[in-house]
């Protein structure tokens, strides 16, 4: 599987479309396996919104909204990997990616938690990657594929608004992250059911070396 399953009607491109221009030298060193933690959110009640809002008002609550979850990804180390309407994909990378992305997650929904009152769903996965290049309009773009891209994706699908669901994989890795187990659950298009965690609250201080998961 690759990056490229999507819903019906909700992904307009590649999910895992990395707006990094490269070199045709660098296609041979990007398509390493690689160690990612992937984060996929999503804003619950598009439709009913969609049907109650004038368009103008909707594009601007949701593109409000969608800018400032970039923001936080960002402000967390991580790179938005796609943009999705009323979502967005971002990928982490480094020693502390696992906590970085769940720090990323909880910090999401305290930004969407807000006047507007607007719930996210959010689905994190940590596991390997690989990057594939694409040619188009005469330049070089990478897309990171892998089962873990799917993984987060299934996870976020299945997240109620306010839920935060990640695999024991990226709990278990990351620093400081409370969370209670979830149940195994078999996602759509896998024939292997994923340990699920649901992520509660993080410790922020700094120098917490082992996870704290309860249950």
């Amino acid at each position: 599987m690759t990056s490229s399953s999507t819903a019906p009607g909700r992904r307009g491109r590649l999910p895992g479309l990395r707006h990094e221009r490269t070199g045709t030298g660098a296609m041979a060193a990007a398509r390493a396996h690689a160690r990612r933690s992937i984060l996929f959110c999503d804003i619950r009640g598009f439709s009913a919104l969609a049907e109650a809002m004038p368009p103008q008002h909707l594009a601007a609550l949701v593109g409000r909204q969608v800018g400032r979850m970039a923001e936080v990804v960002v402000a967390h180390g991580g790179k938005v990997a796609a943009l999705t309407g009323d979502g967005l994909m971002a990928v982490f990378a480094g020693q502390r990616q696992e906590t970085d992305a769940l720090a990323c997650a909880l910090a999401m929904q305290d930004s969407l938690a807000g006047p507007d009152g607007i719930g996210a769903g959010i689905g994190v996965a940590t596991g390997p990657v690989a990057t594939m290049p694409v040619h188009w309009a005469g330049r070089w773009e990478m897309s990171v594929v892998g089962d873990v891209v799917n993984v987060a994706q299934r996870l976020e699908s299945q997240a109620r608004p306010g839920e935060i669901l990640a695999t024991q994989t990226c709990v278990g890795a990351a620093a400081g992250v409370h969370a209670e187990p979830a149940g195994r659950r078999l996602l759509r298009g896998r024939t292997e059911a994923v340990e699920v965690y649901r992520v509660l609250s993080a410790v922020a201080s700094p120098g917490v070396l082992a996870p704290l998961v309860s249950g």
